[in-house]
């Protein structure tokens, strides 16, 4: 995990106040690119390589163009060539458009001649926020980033928090909590013009794709998902794993322990018994260690076991963390909460690398609502051409979305799509910001580009799986039976998960948004004390 700050004007000074806002995300090494024309600064987090002087940005090329990375490239054997090298020859090569081909999880500022161009991954991986000024833009991978150049004053924008509170777990593009910070949109590219001071245009990573069925090969299938795993895994570091004891996390499990990877430990939250809640025996303790264990125990996986207290006091005070660290509300905190705990309990004890399942529910049809659609007795559910329009209208999608790509897709495939690039981006962020807050870099290797577009193409018939005697079918029927040899029978037998969240919380959208409305009266005051209003 790095961070890139930048402004298009020349001034070292508040390009610095900018770094030293995300210093934690990067903390071996902090350089400057300074022009007329723009003010670039980076801080770099090591992770391929020992030699913080060939790794340290922004980096200039032969060809005199400017980059500013962060995040990671799996095309890349980075025991030949450093991916930040590859991706600085290639987009030199190509420009703009080799991004689209590329599997990684990235946000780069990349300027050449006249133009600065700020990109962001196919799934929004990596943020890349910005906001516009008299001076020109301002950009950066943190919202505190921003707020710390001391040239925007933060505006909460009561219409955009209302947004979230009523989309909960969804994400819109571009918007933020604020009114004049923004952010690209998962695939985005902006291309500013340093002469004009004006943003020219934008493009999409995701040109030249649509969703098409193809021929489905089950062999084809399972090495995709097999590669995703062991090239986001890739690393000299140490690794942690988010072991939730889901389908997603045995997966990779699964998959590390095969092929004997011998620098990661697996880490799974449990919940010390809280009495005084022992009134709600409606909200259970939420527990999945045993079937972690039962993977781990299968292929001889390092195996920790972390325990939280989830006291009142330990609440407030990590809803309060969640979003001091984030500047932002991504969801309810009772279910961030854990995230944060566990990703500070993995660097306590060495991670720097973090891999987690998230991207599984949306490419793998792992929601309850991806049965109800195919159910032959109830289509009252299922998503038709003029519903999937109306919800890129409604929820504003229609200024960023790459609607290229689901124009000819079935109605159920594109719902999928747009769960993928709203609904994901939610616990994206979520885990960037917090993996960044303690030095580590977060990777998802089921967002692999390759492998989501080659799901996203598998026929419905192949993907989707319902049983009439059950109406809610089979969850993740695809992947079960492809891994059905690798994982163990009580993993892939297993129906219902219980997910990331606090023991004794109960899964009701009402309580989700009340504890959201007692997150924003929280960002309020943050937001107030760093504009000096406390």
């Amino acid at each position: 995990m790095c961070s890139i700050n930048g402004i298009t004007w020349k001034d070292l000074n508040v390009v610095k106040r900018m770094c030293r806002a995300n210093k934690s995300r990067g903390p071996d090494g902090t350089d400057y690119y300074i022009s007329d024309a723009v003010t670039l600064g980076h801080n770099l987090l090591a992770i391929n390589s020992d030699d913080i002087e060939a790794s340290i940005q922004p980096r200039k090329s032969e060809k005199g163009t400017i980059l500013a990375f962060n995040g990671e490239i799996y095309d890349v054997d980075q025991e030949e060539e450093l991916d930040t090298e590859y991706l600085h020859r290639n987009l030199d090569a190509e420009g703009v458009k080799f991004l689209r081909g590329i599997n990684g999880a990235f946000a780069l500022a990349y300027v050449k001649g006249d133009i600065l161009y700020l990109a962001r991954d196919h799934f929004g991986s990596r943020p890349m926020y910005y906001a516009e000024t008299e001076k020109g833009i301002i950009f950066s991978s943190t919202v505190f980033g921003i707020i710390e150049s001391k040239e925007v004053i933060p505006d909460l924008s009561n219409a955009n928090i209302a947004y979230f509170e009523q989309n909960i777990h969804s994400q819109n593009g571009q918007k933020t909590v604020y009114s004049n910070i923004h952010k690209l949109a998962p695939g985005q590219i902006m291309r500013y013009n340093l002469r004009t001071k004006t943003i020219e245009g934008w493009e999409s990573v995701w040109e030249g794709f649509q969703i098409e069925e193809i021929d489905y090969n089950h062999f084809e299938y399972r090495a995709l998902v097999i590669d995703a795993v062991l090239h986001t895994a890739r690393t000299k570091r140490k690794m942690a794993l988010l072991h939730s004891g889901g389908l997603d996390s045995n997966l990779i499990a699964s998959i590390l322990g095969i092929a004997e990877t011998d620098n990661f430990f697996s880490a799974t939250l449990t919940y010390t018994h809280n009495p005084s809640m022992d009134k709600k025996p409606h909200q259970a303790l939420i527990d999945e260690v045993d079937y972690a264990l039962i993977c781990t125990q299968e292929y001889n996986i390092p195996h920790e076991v972390v325990t939280m207290k989830a006291t009142q006091d330990m609440i407030d005070e990590y809803s309060r963390r969640c979003i001091e660290i984030s500047g932002s509300i991504f969801e309810d905190s009772y279910r961030a909460i854990p995230r944060l705990f566990l990703l500070e309990e993995v660097a306590k004890r060495g991670a720097k690398v973090v891999l987690s399942g998230d991207g599984g529910d949306e490419i793998f049809s792992g929601y309850n609502k991806h049965a109800m659609w195919i159910n032959p007795k109830d289509t009252r559910y299922r998503p038709q051409p003029h519903t999937i329009r109306e919800e890129i209208v409604d929820k504003g999608l229609e200024d960023w979305f790459p609607l290229h790509v689901i124009e000819n897709a079935h109605p159920i495939s594109a719902k999928m799509f747009i769960d993928l690039l709203t609904a994901a981006e939610t616990y994206l962020l979520r885990l960037d910001a917090y993996s960044g807050a303690f030095g580590m870099e977060n990777r998802v290797p089921f967002l692999y580009q390759d492998l989501v577009k080659y799901v996203m193409c598998v026929p419905l018939k192949k993907k989707l799986s319902y049983k009439t005697e059950e109406f809610r079918g089979i969850n993740k029927y695809l992947i079960r039976e492809v891994f059905k040899d690798v994982l163990p029978d009580e993993i892939v037998s297993r129906k219902q998960k219980l997910g990331w969240s606090l023991p004794y919380w109960r899964r009701h959208i009402q309580q989700q948004r009340n504890r959201m409305k007692m997150d924003t009266a929280l960002l309020h005051d943050i937001i107030n004390e760093a504009k000096g209003e406390a």
